[in-house]
């Protein structure tokens, strides 16, 4: 059994990368290669098959060129007394990103509710163009 045979037998028994690699003496980048290879002989599924929400909005952030960042960046970029406030309306065995994320969902259904009563304003009639 050739190595690439080797490799495509442990990625469908769900070994570890790393343990393959010390089993067969490959270094994680010979590995990698014989995985594509794989791949690409259809003898290994597609990278992603199933795409979690976490990648599918990794690939929408970088198709924008914006970096997702992180509760810390957005915490230490607030004032001290914006970090107290944002601590206080945490509560307790909860996180902050699940009221950060609150946030922006409030903030969302306020804006979608708005064009909502906006789009279904009446309409005062103006003149007619003759």
């Amino acid at each position: 059994m050739n190595l690439l045979d080797q490799v495509v037998e442990a990625w469908h028994s769900g070994a570890p990368s790393k343990e393959t690699c010390a089993r067969l003496g490959l270094s994680p980048n010979k590995y990698i290669k014989l995985v594509r290879l794989g791949r690409d002989a259809k003898r290994i599924p597609p990278y992603r098959q199933n795409p979690t929400p976490y990648f599918l909005l990794v690939s929408q952030l970088n198709k924008r060129e914006i970096r997702l960042g992180t509760v810390r960046e957005t915490a230490l970029a607030l004032t001290k007394p914006e970090q107290e406030w944002l601590l206080n309306q945490v509560p307790e065995n909860s996180t902050v990103s699940s009221i950060l994320a609150a946030f922006v969902r409030d903030a969302y259904h306020e804006e979608i509710e708005k064009e909502r009563h906006h789009e279904n304003r009446i309409r005062p009639l103006g003149f007619i163009d003759r």
